[in-house]
């Protein structure tokens, strides 16, 4: 479940000293940057009426996250991936 997908993700994804975090705040399991530093969520990385179901792997070199989900329905697990860092972030 997430919890076990937050444990997960925590623990695999430490990338420049900030973290991933998945948590279902919003209702649904979604991706979370966090500061290492301070432990501050920095930013969503995912959102929306759909569920992450899984961390594949993070491209830190590229600043991608892969991970599994239902976004194209809940009877549908697809493998999806989305930017690490804000556009202007990820440009620099």
């Amino acid at each position: 479940g997430a919890k076990k997908m937050a444990e997960e993700s925590a623990a695999a994804s430490t990338f420049f000293g900030d973290f991933l975090w998945a948590s279902e705040r919003s209702g649904y399991s979604h991706l979370y940057l966090h500061c290492g530093a301070t432990g501050r969520c920095l930013r969503a990385i995912t959102a929306g009426e759909w569920a992450v179901e899984e961390v594949k792997g993070v491209d830190e070199a590229r600043g991608w996250v892969y991970f599994t989900g239902t976004k194209s329905g809940a009877l549908e697990k697809h493998l999806y991936r989305a930017r690490l860092w804000a556009a202007a972030a990820a440009a620099a």
